[in-house]
């Protein structure tokens, strides 16, 4: 792809999140509808079905967050946690595209209110982070990102993540040795 190409998807990119932003204020319960369904229509697993089918999927989760006023009862009940929580046990994080590594760990990032009671997703969010699919990978820009992912996501879940600190500390140490 040339760099006009690359532009031309980025702006359509962004005028689609724009539009589903847009409509996911107005319309909440519809836009979670049409989340759910394209999650439930991906391939399983996950971790082999087709990266951009996966990524849009996560990209869809990730941006209801940004659905206005109305989202606060949308996102902490019913329908969306049992998603995140569906999502959080699935194999996605094993997915051999880096994009959609990235896109998993931002989404873990934004809601990681859903790790405040839940040690072990916690644990295992932070592992895949601090492993091979996250800042041990070989694309430069999964790892930059899945440090700072990895970042918010422990900040904004302490007291929880204070368990995780030695651990976490330890395989950073580990990285440079």
């Amino acid at each position: 792809m040339d760099d006009e190409e690359e532009s031309a998807e980025e702006t359509l990119k962004h005028n689609l999140r724009k539009s589903f932003v847009n409509i996911a204020r107005v319309y909440p319960s519809l836009c979670l509808d049409l989340v759910t369904s394209v999650l439930c229509l991906l391939p399983q697993p996950l971790s082999s079905a087709p990266f951009p089918d996966v990524e849009v999927a996560l990209r869809l989760v990730y941006h209801f967050g940004e659905c206005g006023p109305a989202k606060h009862t949308q996102l902490k009940e019913g329908t969306f946690p049992a998603l995140l929580l569906a999502l959080h046990e699935s194999d996605v994080d094993q997915h051999a595209h880096w994009a959609v590594c990235l896109a998993y760990y931002e989404v873990c990032a934004r809601y990681s209110w859903i790790f405040q009671d839940r040690p072990n997703l916690l644990e295992k969010v932070v592992g895949d982070m601090l492993g091979n699919a996250g800042i041990r990978n070989n694309h430069p820009t999964l790892r930059a990102r899945a440090a700072y992912q990895l970042f918010k996501t422990v900040e904004s879940t302490i007291p929880a993540s204070v368990a995780l600190l030695a651990p976490i500390v330890r395989s950073l140490q580990g990285r440079h040795h």
